[in-house]
């Protein structure tokens, strides 16, 4: 899940930058167009610091987020479309949990940039005793032309409780193979409930099959 990069940065540097947002999710840049596809701008009191000088390293960068995860805390067990950046800013018994082949990794302030395969049914948890600072980029999706593509407008009109959980668990690790292997395009987040996208016509059964065996009532439209 996790594949450790030729990057050196410095974590303490990074933390003393970061070490007053608060709990949750604190955002450190802006996009300037497509959430998923174009650059993001870093935020001026960012500029020129260490962490500007890190995301000049990651070309593909999008938003970039310091995750503050306090004592005790962990997430529920999800996926994503996108991959991901991580450096640990600081942090004491913490770890990632690929919940798929059923492994941990500590994640400590190792001054080390990890690439991370966000297709995998995974979640972080904080046994410690402070507050767990993760620096987390997403990487930005690749424009492309599709050789057969497929348009797909995918609706859920009742949502059940469970859905973000049973999406990740299909659509969201489908998705994101879909993109590695370069059959995906123009994907976009309507809202919580609708999203749309192209794919190589080739994939259209595997979503189909997807749908049927998710769990919930998704309507799909494609043509």
């Amino acid at each position: 899940m996790l594949e450790k990069l030729d990057i050196t940065v410095d974590s303490k540097i990074l933390f003393d930058l970061v070490k007053h947002l608060p709990e949750g999710k604190n955002v450190l840049n802006s996009p300037t167009g497509d959430f998923f596809y174009d650059p993001w701008k870093l935020m001026p009191e960012y500029q020129g610091t260490a962490i500007d000088e890190l995301l000049q390293q990651l070309p593909d960068h999008g938003e970039a987020r310091v995750i503050v995860l306090k004592p005790g805390q962990s997430y529920s067990a999800h996926a994503d479309i996108d991959d991901r950046y991580h450096v640990t800013l600081d942090a004491e018994q913490s770890y990632l949990h690929d919940i798929e082949n059923e492994m941990m990794y500590a994640t400590k302030p190792d001054n080390t940039v990890y690439s991370m395969n966000a297709g995998l049914l995974h979640s972080a948890s904080n046994y410690g005793y402070k507050n767990r600072y993760q620096l987390v980029v997403r990487k930005r999706l690749q424009i492309r032309n599709l050789e057969d593509p497929v348009n797909i407008f995918m609706s859920v009109t009742n949502p059940v409780y469970n859905l973000r959980y049973l999406f990740d668990s299909s659509f969201s690790r489908l998705l994101n193979k879909l993109e590695k292997q370069n059959k995906l395009s123009k994907f976009v987040k309507v809202n919580d409930f609708n999203i749309k996208f192209s794919i190589e016509k080739s994939e259209l059964n595997k979503l189909l099959t997807t749908q049927q065996l998710c769990g919930f009532k998704i309507d799909l439209i494609y043509g």
